[in-house]
């Protein structure tokens, strides 16, 4: 199986299973970020195998650091997911709305910054991918920041459960999404940048395959 046939398969099921989530409770939270977060991700790695076509460089400009900002929406999403987790019966209006403010901010940032038309004019174009660069790695070091914390949000819950056995597993997943994202979003060389985006979708898919699991049997179906 090549590569680009596997993306166009993971792009397809990760985009279906996260338009479902959010089909099917738009009232839940939880299923709503996880959703959109899996849309985020199918749609930053449809833009990453069009930007091995050849393209002309003003849409390379735009898709480019869309793609790069479209990487960081899952795992805030996850972020915002699992703060919904949380076992309180529901969370205070004013956080909800700033965490919807806080991801929108820094999603239009992330784009802003990261976009050579950001720059002065006058900068070289290799002072501002660098300035870009930074900038990126930046953001997603804060990211990954609140990646471990959404490990703690996890591990609360299943401390507080008494049916533990899918939040053992939901833990479980997402310590892995956190290392994988950090390989996309502060990439060390180890492994090649391709099979992280991968990895990322297929433990975003396992992640939302859980809550689904989950909100399944909170609804008492099977």
């Amino acid at each position: 199986m090549s590569i680009s046939l596997l993306n166009l398969l993971i792009f397809a099921f990760t985009a279906w299973l996260g338009l479902y989530l959010i089909a099917r409770d738009r009232t839940k939270p939880v299923l709503v970020y996880t959703g959109l977060g899996l849309v985020a991700y199918a749609f930053s790695l449809a833009l990453v195998s069009l930007l091995r076509q050849d393209v002309e460089q003003n849409l390379l400009i735009v898709l480019d650091p869309l793609g790069k900002t479209l990487l960081l929406v899952p795992a805030l999403c996850w972020f915002a997911a699992a703060l919904h987790l949380l076992p309180v019966d529901r969370l205070p209006r004013w956080l909800t709305l700033g965490l919807r403010l806080f991801i929108l901010v820094v999603i239009i940032l992330t784009y802003l910054t990261t976009s050579p038309y950001s720059y002065n004019p006058t900068t070289s174009g290799d002072s501002a991918y660098i300035m870009a660069a930074v900038f990126f790695r930046t953001i997603g070091t804060g990211v990954i920041g609140l990646l471990l914390l959404t490990v703690v949000f996890v591990a609360y819950r299943l401390w507080r459960e008494q049916t533990r056995r899918l939040w053992i597993l939901l833990l479980i997943l997402t310590l892995f999404f956190t290392l994988s994202a950090g390989m996309v979003l502060l990439p060390v060389g180890w492994i090649a940048p391709d099979t992280a985006l991968i990895i990322v979708g297929l433990d975003l898919l396992m992640l939302d395959f859980c809550i689904a699991g989950l909100d399944a049997f909170d609804e008492g179906e099977t």
